[in-house]
């Protein structure tokens, strides 16, 4: 269940998923790669990486994740990175979700989303 969210931004965000549990910060720059041609996806893929980051710190904290189709994912991300990394990750991540209320240039976007994830 996807809810209002495409199955492209399931994916992607899946993807971006896999690639915090990955050695390789390519990972991170692969899975943003669809966002920099498709502007109606970027805002949507930020979103949905909020709401998959609040569940990762939901479950830090002994809560439940409320999106079930990334609840595999978020388990892992949660176990992976402490809870105040995780809320400097959703921190960066509604940041930039805020600048897609503008006109952003979306290739430069992307890559910010994948590098404060890595350094967040």
């Amino acid at each position: 269940e996807t809810g209002e969210y495409s199955q492209k931004a399931v994916e992607t965000v899946g993807k971006f998923a896999g690639a915090l549990l990955s050695p390789y910060e390519f990972e991170l720059v692969a899975a943003a790669a669809p966002l920099e041609s498709d502007k109606a996806l970027c805002p949507e893929v930020l979103s949905l990486l909020c709401v998959f980051l609040r569940d990762c710190i939901a479950l830090r904290s002994g809560g439940r994740v409320l999106f079930a189709a990334l609840e595999k994912q978020s388990l892992e991300v949660s176990q992976q990175f402490g809870t105040q990394n995780l809320l400097n990750k959703y921190s960066e991540m509604s940041s930039l979700l805020r600048l897609t209320e503008g006109n952003p240039n979306y290739h430069l976007l992307s890559a910010q989303i994948s590098s404060k994830l890595k350094r967040s």
